[in-house]
């Protein structure tokens, strides 16, 4: 922007197949920057002159040209001017849109001949955002929750679950969404930096819950969880 470049040794005539043909223009921006989401907008238009002698009826050079102002064809090549041309201006803008980038892993508990006797998991979700949108980080009740909203694994061999829940660091604070959601000021790891570069983290407790009975038949058990982002 705010730079002339000379296009008069391009042609254009294949670029227009009839009357109110378009050309494209493309606008690249430089990959790795870091904005705030929002709209941009340029403070300088894109300005297109326009230099052109196109045909109405003519033959051999002879006849009625659609031409730009000052437009001179000259005779014999002597005092060919393209004139003063026809100004067309656009605007530039942009729309950054909030994104996310989230790192998680699976949970395994490991194997015990009890439900009681399975021992909780900590871990940890790395969550980075783009700069200064403060967000928050709700989990669902995965794929069989039982009884509303309490958590369970199920099976793969039956309808038979084992019950579960997920809690902030390591505290009774069950993680879930509405009032249960985590708020990116209070990560475990860099609370409230929201620079698009520092990756935030949050580590939580996967805990068996005590009403599994251990008749709980042998089995593998498994749910997922979906993580959702509110900007």
């Amino acid at each position: 922007l705010g730079q002339e470049k000379d296009m008069s040794s391009f042609t254009l005539v294949n670029l227009f197949s009839g009357p109110d043909g378009n050309l494209p223009f493309y606008i690249r921006l430089p990959a790795g920057q870091s904005v705030s989401p929002g709209v941009y907008r340029a403070d300088t238009s894109l300005k297109v002159k326009w230099f052109y002698s196109v045909p109405a009826i003519a033959v051999a050079g002879i006849g009625l040209f659609f031409e730009s102002p000052g437009f001179s064809r000259g005779v014999l090549g002597l005092g060919f001017n393209w004139g003063s041309g026809v100004d067309s201006l656009g605007s530039l803008s942009v729309t950054v849109l909030p994104d996310c980038r989230i790192l998680t892993q699976d949970v395994n508990f490991g194997t015990a001949a009890f439900a009681s006797k399975l021992e909780p998991v900590q871990s940890s979700m790395g969550i980075r955002c783009s700069l200064k949108t403060p967000y928050y980080v709700s989990l669902n009740n995965g794929l069989s929750p039982q009884n509303g909203d309490q958590r369970a694994m199920k099976s793969q061999s039956g309808n038979v679950f084992l019950k579960y829940d997920i809690f902030k660091n390591s505290s009774n604070d069950r993680w879930g969404s509405g009032s249960e959601r985590w708020s990116s000021l209070n990560a475990t790891i860099n609370p409230g930096v929201h620079d698009a570069v520092t990756q935030q983290n949050y580590v939580f407790t996967t805990k068996i819950t005590d009403e599994n009975a251990d008749t709980t038949p042998a089995g593998v058990y498994q749910d997922t969880v979906t993580v959702q982002v509110e900007f």
